[in-house]
């Protein structure tokens, strides 16, 4: 069901793509310098989307939270 490919970041000047391999060896320590670079190009490539949260105010948010808690059992 899952893909090997992690989530892929885009912004106006390119699109980058991690493994899902490559994000464990990069949690794991074991990262090249150059895939250390890699990793780290695609999540700062996610500052450039919207978060989906930033524009709602503090009622909607507490809302938001409380049905998140609910799903995971919380």
């Amino acid at each position: 069901m899952f893909n090997n490919t992690a989530k892929t970041a885009q912004n106006n000047k390119s699109k980058i793509t991690i493994t899902i391999k490559l994000a464990e060896l990069f949690l794991a320590g074991k990262c090249s310098a150059a895939q250390t670079l890699k990793v780290e190009a695609w999540y700062q490539s996610f500052n450039d989307e919207d978060d989906h949260v930033s524009g709602l105010d503090e009622p909607e948010l507490s809302k938001l939270e409380d049905r998140i808690y609910k799903r995971i059992g919380l």
